[in-house]
């Protein structure tokens, strides 16, 4: 038996070998694609109909990574903003 987590659309985000998984759900191993713990990786495999399936739709993360970036930057131009504001307000201070 191999327990799998899924999400709200049965993407299948994680699995166990051992042990439980809170909201898991049990399946029997030989339902699995031969290839399932080489090629895993979360929201590659869908659970349909008690079959584990690839997910035509998956895509990988890498927008993710390229938005977190642009984020961290504007945070950067934002943080070298506040601390010129900060010395010019703090150098007739002393």
């Amino acid at each position: 038996m191999i327990i799998i987590l899924t999400n709200s659309i049965n993407e299948i985000i994680g699995y166990s070998l051992l042990g439980d998984i809170d909201g898991g759900i049990s399946i029997d191993e030989t339902s699995l694609p031969h290839d399932f713990m080489i090629l895993f990786k979360p929201r590659f495999y869908l659970y349909r109909d008690g079959k584990v399936i690839r997910n035509m739709n998956y895509q990988e993360d890498n927008d993710i990574f390229i938005e977190r970036d642009k984020e961290i930057e504007e945070l950067r131009e934002r943080i070298d903003e506040l601390e010129s504001k900060y010395e010019s307000l703090t150098q007739g201070a002393n």
